[in-house]
């Protein structure tokens, strides 16, 4: 051991740093290795996985990708699309009005799909989207590339939703000849009106022949994301016509002023005042046909009625339990029609009886006096 370590202290400088490079080396290769090897190993599993994915994304096919895209099919989501495929102009709302008047009956929290069995193929898969129950979008999907590890890979090619105006809730209106619609100020165009028809009434062909022409009623429909405040109705000389609600329609119709409506009143009234005394044998047909039109369909009717008259047993008492004279229709100066509902209560042979009296009533003036023209029964 001596003669050895004598040895190296003869050793030169050269050869000692030889050797400690040469073991540095050593040491520095095997690091490498075992760098390059884990290198290596992390490599082939990353390899691994990305392979196992790819091919698990190929046995599942294209359901995968529809799977990805539902995940992202939020209410933002839908609400842009509906944007994008909104392509017609309108007066009377907004593109964000309509989108969201649609988001709002959505139910988001339950988004699921199924194939579009009508349009579906293998090649070209397509799928209907749904929020809870209705379907809100139609996705197509088409093969996309090849990826990597040679699996063919499936994408989103386009969606479809319906944005259209048809999906609205509407505000249906009926107007009479000569009334316009205005919303918000702008007149209505007539490519809203969707129906086109008359005056539905008893004596409404007589009352035709006596005007001259047709009383007509145009039906328009309008988007019910119209604020109802700024539809307006306004007759030939610019006043603003009211509205009544009739089984969801708002029927703007011309109503008489006070006045009109209670001369209307006092005139219908002595009519049916008049046919009931007749009718109860307590006045003569000669009385009846003094509030008639001579000549008129009504005074026939008169006629007519008075061989059934004659058998009626007279009542003691008369006595009116209700009246109601309703829809005054003034169609001029000289004409006007109306509905009388009257019930009476009267006595006959000491039994009470009640009574109802229905008609459409149609009244014109005859000089200085209002006579009835025509009547029909209402049921």
């Amino acid at each position: 051991m001596k003669k050895v370590w004598e040895k190296l202290k003869k050793t030169t400088i050269f050869f000692k740093f030889m050797v400690v490079y040469s073991v540095l080396l050593i040491i520095a290769v095997i690091v490498l290795l075992v760098w390059e090897w884990g290198a290596l190993k992390d490599y082939q599993t990353d390899y691994d996985t990305r392979y196992a994915e790819a091919k698990e994304r190929a046995e599942q096919g294209n359901t995968l990708c529809i799977d990805e895209y539902v995940k992202q099919y939020t209410r933002d989501f839908h609400k842009q699309l509906l944007l994008e495929n909104i392509d017609e102009d309108n007066l009377y709302y907004t593109d964000e009005q309509l989108v969201e008047y649609k988001l709002s009956s959505l139910d988001f929290d339950n988004i699921s799909y199924e194939k579009n069995e009508g349009n579906y193929l293998e090649n070209r898969p397509v799928y209907d989207i749904k929020a809870g129950d209705e379907v809100i979008a139609t996705v197509t999907l088409t093969s996309g590339s090849i990826d990597e590890f040679g699996f063919n890979t499936w994408k989103i090619s386009g969606a479809s939703v319906d944005a259209s105006i048809e999906y609205v809730d509407t505000v249906e209106l009926t107007v009479e000849n000569g009334m316009s619609v205005y919303v918000d100020d702008a007149a209505v165009e007539e490519k809203y009106i969707t129906e086109e028809s008359t005056i539905v009434s008893n004596i409404y062909d007589r009352v035709v022949e006596l005007a001259g022409e047709e009383e007509k009623l145009f039906t328009y429909k309008l988007s019910g994301l119209i604020n109802a405040d700024d539809i307006k109705v306004l007759d030939e000389t610019g006043n603003e016509i009211l509205y009544v609600e009739n089984e969801g329609v708002r029927e703007y119709v011309s109503r008489p002023d006070e006045a009109t409506v209670e001369q209307c009143t006092t005139y219908a009234d002595a009519i049916v005042q008049a046919y009931v005394l007749y009718t109860n044998r307590w006045s003569t047909m000669d009385q009846m046909l003094a509030y008639t039109v001579s000549g008129s369909a009504a005074s026939s009717a008169i006629k007519r009625a008075d061989d059934s008259v004659v058998y009626t047993r007279k009542p003691s008492t008369i006595e009116y339990t209700s009246k109601l004279v309703d829809n005054i229709h003034k169609v001029s100066d000289e004409l006007f029609y109306c509905d009388v509902v009257y019930e009476i209560e009267k006595k006959v042979s000491g039994k009470p009886v009640n009574e109802f009296i229905k008609f459409t009533l149609l009244i014109r003036k005859q000089g200085d006096s209002w006579l009835l023209e025509d009547m029909a029964y209402n049921e």
